[in-house]
């Protein structure tokens, strides 16, 4: 009973609230960690990345310049076009698979490029291209 008198409604609330804390952390710290989608889908994402090394690819103004730049062809970055290459770490909110792919990977010359494929009902587009932890003289 002495440990009843010297604990009050104060050091409830404290607790109560730390604990809260820790286990909204570590939910958040879970959701974070695991972007990554179900087999299933991911699946479904490596058929539909096959298919589209065979698809009509648009490739933006941008990725374009730099790819005539780095000398980087359509084909090499097609190769690319693989489930194993797939980061879904780092797609775009809401948009992680079926319609949008951050891609990563090296190239035949041993170049290692970031880039997003889009694909949909308008097309497909391949965007965003950069060179990692290389400087491309004509770069933008």
């Amino acid at each position: 009973m002495a440990f009843m008198h010297q604990f009050n409604y104060k050091h409830l609330i404290g607790l109560l609230l730390a604990g809260a804390v820790v286990l909204g952390t570590g939910e958040l710290k879970d959701k974070k960690a695991d972007k990554a989608p179900s087999e299933e889908v991911q699946a479904l994402d490596a058929k539909l990345l096959k298919d589209l090394q065979h698809q009509e690819i648009q490739i933006d103004v941008k990725t374009a310049t730099l790819m005539e730049c780095g000398d980087v062809t359509e084909s090499e970055l097609r190769k690319l076009f693989d489930i194993n290459n797939v980061n879904y770490n780092k797609c775009e909110s809401g948009n992680c698979h079926y319609t949008s792919y951050t891609i990563e990977g090296k190239l035949d010359n041993g170049t290692e490029v970031l880039f997003k494929l889009d694909s949909g009902e308008d097309g497909n587009v391949l965007r965003d291209l950069t060179f990692q932890g290389e400087t491309i003289p004509c770069a933008m």
